[in-house]
């Protein structure tokens, strides 16, 4: 199991991602993450980062349920999060999608949140 970071271009994006349980994007790097990266099981994040704060604003979390390869499904939930990335960490928050490394999902609790939120 992997987290990611699939960054939200606007509410409706959110809405329609957890109307439809999948992901869409709009730029070939993301496309390549969701097509061929996602396994069944791995965490997601819908988040930006705010440049402002320097944070990470999470709006949704799920998990997939089927890979690309059997027609994409995310059970998602509704959670705001928000997320303090350290040193190099704020450069990968502003990519429109990136893998995050076992050492910052476990500062971030991320572990327990998904525990907490799917558990039901």
């Amino acid at each position: 199991m992997k987290y990611y970071k699939f960054t939200y271009y606007s509410e409706s994006h959110i809405k329609e991602c957890l109307d439809n349980s999948n992901i869409t994007a709009n730029d070939a790097t993301s496309n390549d993450y969701i097509e061929n990266k996602l396994k069944k099981g791995d965490r997601l994040l819908l988040a930006r980062y705010d440049e402002l704060t320097k944070t990470g604003r999470v709006k949704a979390i799920g998990i997939v349920e089927n890979n690309f390869s059997l027609g994409l499904k995310i059970k998602w939930k509704i959670k705001s999060l928000v997320i303090h990335p350290q040193g190099a960490g704020h450069s990968y928050w502003k990519k429109n999608c990136t893998g995050i490394s076992p050492e910052p999902v476990k500062r971030y609790g991320l572990d327990s949140t998904f525990k907490e939120q799917f558990s039901t």
